[in-house]
């Protein structure tokens, strides 16, 4: 029994010593329905009005599961267009992927009173299939609330559109015919019913990046942090009234916490001391005690004299 719980502490200590391996992050399971809270954790970009455009604003979703696909758009805007004869006269949620143009798009044409059977793009004319989407708008202070989810199959994908380092290329647009909005790229942050976010969609090279961790601009979706330089904060020493706290590391580049402190309990109040006999207490403690014997000595000397 010892034998093997020796080993077992051997191989532990062996473990321990080898570095810990970087694993990619899984993409997070996306169900179609409207609900974004599924989203959470992953990288967005936005578009987000000032001045007068204050209060529009569209935030784009995407992640590359093993599955296909997926992208939402999460907008606040002031139109909401469903009776034009052409998808693009209506509000939609446009998309190309990959360095060709194949494209999709979710428009409100026709769309039913349950918010929840937009039309969609098909396959004609080298478009995207969409697999699924739902599209439900409803009021909001400054006008609409709309939130579009939607999935294309792995092998609806164009061909070679996935790269070598897990990331997929896609422009992405939000548009109400009318609706105007800033800060966006179009004309370099100027002002547009194409509410596209900044550093994607120009041209092909500029497309957004998709990977599992959520949506890029152009430059992609960049390097771990290898936080090289770390300081400690939130020390404090331990009183006799409060836990002390060794403090957390934190990368001076990033900011993430690399490692979380400890607690320091409470000191422990100092031990108490009898204060040592003064000279005065010595000489009464000396006095009673010579009286004592004399006493002691006094009887002793009586019972003497009695029994003779």
């Amino acid at each position: 029994m010892k034998k093997i719980i020796t080993t077992l502490l051997a191989l532990a200590t062996v473990l321990c010593m080898i570095p810990a391996l970087a694993v990619s992050a899984a993409a997070p399971a996306i169900t179609v329905d409207g609900d974004l809270s599924d989203w959470e954790g992953l990288h967005t970009l936005s578009v987000v009005g000032s001045g007068e455009w204050e209060g529009k604003k569209v935030t784009i979703y995407g992640v590359l599961g093993e599955d296909g696909l997926y992208l939402a758009a999460d907008a606040y805007h002031a139109k909401y267009i469903t009776d034009k004869g052409n998808w693009w006269e209506n509000t939609n949620f446009e998309f190309f992927i990959g360095n060709g143009n194949l494209q999709g798009w979710v428009s409100s044409k026709g769309m039913s009173d349950t918010n929840t059977a937009p039309s969609l793009s098909n396959a004609e004319n080298g478009r995207a299939v969409i697999e699924s989407a739902v599209m439900k708008t409803e009021s909001a202070p400054a006008g609409y609330h709309t939130v579009v989810e939607l999935f294309v199959k792995s092998e609806n994908l164009p061909a070679g559109s996935v790269q070598d380092n897990g990331s997929i290329r896609v422009g992405v647009a939000w548009k109400t015919v009318g609706d105007i909005n800033n800060n966006g790229e179009a004309a370099g942050g100027g002002n547009d019913e194409y509410w596209v976010p900044k550093l994607t969609w120009p041209n092909n090279n500029d497309k957004a990046h998709v990977t599992a961790n959520g949506i890029f601009d152009r430059n992609g979706e960049p390097e771990p942090c290898q936080h090289t330089e770390t300081e400690v904060v939130g020390a404090k020493d331990a009183t006799l009234e409060e836990e002390g706290y060794t403090g957390d590391t934190k990368c001076k580049a990033c900011g993430e916490t690399v490692a979380q402190g400890t607690t320091i309990p409470k000191l422990n109040p100092p031990a108490t001391v009898e204060p040592a006999p003064t000279g005065d207490v010595l000489n009464v403690a000396l006095a009673v005690s010579v009286a004592m014997l004399i006493l002691a000595s006094v009887i002793v000397s009586e019972k003497r004299k009695i029994h003779e």
